[in-house]
């Protein structure tokens, strides 16, 4: 079967991993609060879009993950801690249509 980049948050924390569906990234669904999609571009993390399985991740919640350090991998080990100082991370509303950093909400620094 195929797999994607995608991220899922489930209660306070954001997990990024490559997957089939949303849901097999799940531990908990009763607290999934929403999930998207992710790129890697020139040693940015992108993400973006919804979650078929959940609906669309909130940028507040996804600013808050950020924030206070949660974000995992799908094995549980820090992301931020592994590739935070290696990479930036940002959120974009609409993937299809960004032309430039500026159109895009940075959630680092």
């Amino acid at each position: 079967m195929e797999v994607f980049p995608k991220f899922i948050i489930e209660g306070e924390k954001i997990i990024i991993g490559k997957c089939s569906f949303h849901k097999d990234m799940v531990t908990d669904k009763s607290i999934v609060k929403g999930g998207g999609w992710f790129k890697f571009v020139n040693n940015m993390f992108i993400l973006y879009g919804s979650s078929h399985d959940f609906g669309k991740a909130s940028i507040e919640d996804i600013k808050e993950c950020f924030k206070t350090g949660e974000v995992y991998d799908r094995n549980g080990n820090s992301f931020l801690k592994r590739y935070g100082s290696k990479f930036q991370f940002f959120y974009s509303e609409n993937i299809e249509i960004l032309t430039e950093i500026d159109d895009m909400i940075k959630l680092l620094n």
